[in-house]
């Protein structure tokens, strides 16, 4: 029998959830994704002066999961699956939250190691292209965050996974923040983001004999494939496969680059908030293409949320 289930999602940039049904032994059936900007990453001084969640942005938090659980519930979702990335990883006030969502919604906070999420997300997306018909073993698998960048590929049986720290939200921090971005802060985000995919990727990817094709989940790349696409609102069966070109990723990088940040939120109807990072994501999903010889990515709408559905997490550790 069909368990519905419904995964939230804490991300560093923001809470992404999906409902899906799920039979063990059965493709995955997704039902509908959603989600709401946070910015649960923009860390505060904490009370020990070390990075802190901020309390507004806890409460914002706090709001959307019953908002979230409470669709859920009305669609029939008999399990919820929760879990936090690279901000509960790094920040302060991380287990108040926890608890928080404990006493307040029953729920059980699992924060993943960054190769336990790079896991996840590849489970996901190997899920998504089977779908499409797709073989996903000979893919290199990025998901650009808000914190970090997860990165896998196949050598031989062993999933090699890395987690960086490329986060769109952090990069936009480091190196954008002027509106529009001036050209020399934008070749020093493509130069940094270049140097740390360079250090980790050439030498091992080359061995593993990587076959040149890139399958990219998360909100960068699914916002870019929606823009691509021309669409007024999310629509994941036509996200999911869409194909991205080297060419015309740096083409919507120097368009987005010439708005100012209102403008390029009445561009990205689908997701307005994400105007705020999407260059420094789109920069990552570049400068990861020419360091891996790649000319296209595939877009998977499927991810982490996916991956999560289909795996029990508590036998994660």
């Amino acid at each position: 029998m069909n368990e519905r289930i419904l995964v939230l999602d804490y991300g560093s940039n923001s809470l992404r959830w999906l409902l899906a049904d799920h039979l063990p032994g059965a493709p995955l059936s997704p039902l509908e994704v959603g989600g709401e900007s946070l910015r649960l990453g923009r860390a505060v001084p904490g009370p020990s002066g070390r990075p802190a969640l901020d309390p507004a942005a806890v409460e914002r938090a706090l709001a959307a999961t019953r908002r979230a659980l409470d669709h859920g519930i009305e669609q029939g979702a008999s399990k919820t699956k929760v879990l936090a990335t690279h901000f509960a990883r790094n920040l302060e006030g991380v287990e108040d939250f926890a608890r928080r969502l404990a006493d307040d919604f029953g729920l059980c906070l699992h924060v993943l190691t960054g190769e336990q999420e790079a896991y996840l997300t590849r489970r996901g997306v190997e899920e998504g292209l089977a779908g499409l018909g797709l073989e996903g073993r000979g893919a290199i698998c990025v998901d650009i965050g808000g914190g970090s960048t997860e990165l896998s590929w196949w050598e031989g049986r062993r999933l090699a996974v890395r987690s960086l720290e490329l986060g769109a939200l952090d990069l936009t921090d480091r190196f954008l923040p002027d509106e529009p971005p001036c050209v020399q802060r934008l070749l020093e985000l493509r130069a940094a983001v270049r140097s740390v995919l360079s250090e980790e990727l050439n030498d091992e990817t080359a061995e593993a004999g990587f076959a040149g094709t890139v399958a990219a989940s998360g909100g960068s790349a699914t916002t870019l494939a929606a823009l691509d696409l021309g669409l007024d609102d999310y629509r994941p069966l036509l996200v999911q496969g869409h194909r991205l070109s080297a060419r015309r990723l740096d083409a919507l990088i120097d368009e987005l680059a010439a708005l100012p940040l209102e403008r390029r939120r009445e561009r990205l109807h689908p997701d307005p908030p994400r105007a705020e990072i999407i260059i420094a994501g789109a920069v990552a999903l570049h400068e990861l293409l020419g360091v891996v010889g790649a000319e296209e990515l595939v877009v998977s709408d499927y991810d982490l949320k996916h991956g999560a559905a289909v795996t029990e997490l508590e036998e994660l550790g």
